[in-house]
């Protein structure tokens, strides 16, 4: 008891007191300060990242305009549209087998008639391969937006449909495959003569820019409605599909569907408005850093600092005693 009333118990404890505060004041200063650091890196990190993506999604359009343009001017597709015998039939079969073949992207390639829209030549590419429809199940495709859209076109123009579920006979086509419809008129000494379209599935797109934003961060893309075309629940994904307009996206206020980054309680967003000039609509993609996985690293580090601080702390009262 007497060590305890002693000047030099009393003396140890004052200093192991002001030696955690002290040491406590500039561990707290030095770990916000590192918290802060992480944030602003992050945040770079997601700019960075929607950069990227941005990049990639023009090198893709850029590639899908590049390829209808080279099936409008096609020397083949004219000698077709001039001559309509078998010969110039087959030829033009090989041509679209070879572009399809060679764009493996490519789900549909099709060129229509103009008077009734009907199919004249499909080609369909699947994990089956590439397969020629016979000629009993081409279809009439009159009343679908890219066929009426794309006959009241100019010569060189395309229509890039909305990012949809690819149907057949009317009905989603399973599995669900997201769909990029583009179209471009085809005249022949100043007459409509048909339309050419390409179906393009998005799912291997969806897939490289997932890689490209990495696995730290979550990739979302929507529509300009506020629909999700990429999620990482695919539940969420083109509920518009199916009738269910309340499945829209949880951002209902507007800021958050402007390009800006965004810092929120539970995660960091940085938002991107993806336009081109070819296409009359914009795609929002959102880049999401979760605070939990984030932050992760840094509380491990920050539990290992406040307990290496503690047993210094104890070593240097053993010492004072």
């Amino acid at each position: 008891m007497r060590f305890l009333k002693s000047f030099a118990f009393k003396n140890a404890i004052f200093y192991f007191f002001l030696f955690l505060c002290g040491i406590g004041t500039i561990g707290y200063l030095i770990l916000n300060h590192s918290a802060k650091r992480i944030i602003e890196t992050t945040k770079n990190q997601l700019v960075h990242r929607g950069d990227l993506v941005e990049v990639q999604l023009e090198d893709y359009i850029h590639g899908l305009v590049d390829q209808l343009h080279y099936l409008s001017n096609s020397p083949v597709l004219r000698h077709y549209l001039n001559e309509g015998d078998q010969q110039s039939y087959r030829l033009l079969l090989d041509n679209y087998i070879s572009v399809i073949d060679a764009n493996k992207d490519f789900s549909q390639l099709r060129f229509l008639e103009s008077k009734q829209g009907k199919e004249v030549v499909r080609i369909n590419q699947s994990v089956k391969g590439i397969e020629v429809t016979p000629e009993r199940e081409l279809q009439i495709k009159a009343n679908r937006p890219y066929f009426t859209e794309a006959i009241e076109l100019d010569a060189s123009n395309i229509y890039f449909s909305p990012i949809n579920l690819n149907q057949e006979f009317g009905k989603i086509s399973l599995p669900k495959t997201p769909t990029l419809r583009l179209a471009s008129p085809i005249y022949l000494n100043g007459k409509l003569k048909g339309v050419i379209v390409i179906n393009t599935d998005l799912t291997k797109l969806f897939s490289r820019l997932e890689q490209t934003v990495g696995q730290d961060f979550k990739l979302r893309m929507l529509n300009e409605d506020g629909h999700y075309l990429m999620h990482e629940n695919k539940d969420k994904t083109f509920t518009f599909e199916y009738g269910k307009t309340a499945e829209h996206t949880d951002h209902s206020i507007d800021s958050l569907m402007q390009a800006g980054v965004v810092d929120r309680t539970e995660d960091i967003l940085s938002i991107h408005r993806f336009s081109n000039r070819s296409m009359k609509y914009d795609i929002i993609y959102q880049i999401i850093a979760p605070r939990s996985t984030l932050m992760q690293p840094y509380t491990d580090w920050w539990k290992k600092s406040v307990g290496y601080i503690l047993l210094t702390a104890f070593f240097f009262l053993l010492v004072a005693f």
